[in-house]
C-alpha cells in the first residue's frame, strides 16, 4: 500500500477536536448512517488469551474496516492494551484512500458518541459533578470529551490503579474543573457517570445512583462485562 497517507495519533487529535468529533457523527447521522445496516463485528481468539476484532462497514461514497487487538497481557508489558489499524477505501472502486492508526481513531470516536448523547441526556446551565471509573485512553477521552460539551464542577476519579486514577485527576484539573480521587460510593451525589473500563462485574451500587443522573457504561458492550447493575439498569430510561 505504497504512497497511502497514514494518519498516526498526533495529526489525527491536530485534525478534530473532541466537539468537532461529536459534531460529525452527528452529521453522519443525520445524513442517513444507520449502524444498525452495518454487519456485526467479529471476533477471533488469539494465542495468549487475546482477541481480533474485525469490524467492516459502508455507506455513501466510502467503505472501510477497522481491525483491533485486545490484548489483556499488555499493560504488564508496558504495551497498550488496544492496538489496531482502519483502513479507509473509496466505495464504488474499493481503492485504498487512507490507513489510520485504529486506537487513537477509537479514542477520538467512541468519546464524540458519548459526547454527542450527552449533548441531548445530561443537564444543561449548571455545571455537574462527574464520576469518571477507569484512567485509561478512553478515560483520558471522555474526560476532554464531557468538558466539550458541558460545564463540570467536580471531577471523581475512580480507578483500580491509585497512581493513575492520581495522574488523571491531575489532568483534569489542568482542564479546569476540581478533581480528584474517590470511592465508588462518590456516585450518589453524581450528575454524570462515566464507565471506561473492562470490568466483569458492576463498578458500584445501582441503588446510590440518583434518579436524575445520565451514566455511559461504554465497557458494558457484552454480557460478561456489565459494569452496571440491575438496580441501576430495571428503573432506568434510554
Amino acid at each position: 500500500m505504497t504512497g497511502i497517507p497514514r494518519l498516526a495519533a498526533g495529526p489525527m487529535a491536530a485534525l478534530l477536536t473532541p466537539a468537532a468529533a461529536a459534531d460529525a457523527v452527528a452529521a453522519a447521522l443525520l445524513g442517513g448512517l444507520d449502524p444498525e445496516s452495518c454487519p456485526p463485528r467479529s471476533a477471533i481468539e488469539v494465542p495468549g488469551g487475546g482477541e481480533l476484532l474485525l469490524m467492516p462497514a459502508a455507506s455513501g461514497s466510502y467503505a472501510g474496516v477497522k481491525i483491533a487487538g485486545v490484548a489483556p497481557g499488555n499493560p504488564a508489558r508496558g504495551l497498550p492494551r488496544i492496538t489496531g489499524s482502519y483502513l479507509l477505501l473509496d466505495g464504488p472502486t474499493l481503492r485504498p484512500l487512507a490507513l489510520m492508526d485504529g486506537a487513537a481513531l477509537t479514542t477520538l470516536r467512541t468519546p464524540a458518541v458519548s459526547a454527542l448523547a450527552l449533548r441531548h441526556l445530561a443537564p444543561a446551565g449548571r455545571p455537574l459533578r462527574m464520576v469518571l471509573f477507569g484512567s485509561g485512553p478512553q478515560a483520558y477521552g471522555h474526560l476532554e470529551a464531557v468538558l466539550a460539551v458541558r460545564e463540570l464542577a467536580e471531577v471523581v476519579v475512580v480507578a483500580r490503579d491509585p497512581g493513575g486514577a492520581e495522574r488523571l485527576a491531575a489532568h483534569a484539573r489542568t482542564l479546569g474543573p476540581a478533581a480528584r480521587t474517590g470511592t465508588p460510593k462518590a456516585v450518589a451525589d453524581a450528575d454524570l457517570v462515566i464507565c471506561c473500563t473492562t470490568a466483569r462485574e458492576p463498578l458500584f451500587d445501582g441503588h446510590l445512583v440518583g434518579p436524575e443522573a445520565t451514566v455511559v457504561a461504554l465497557g458494558a458492550h457484552h454480557p460478561p462485562a456489565p459494569e452496571t447493575g440491575t438496580p441501576h439498569v430495571r428503573p432506568a430510561a434510554v
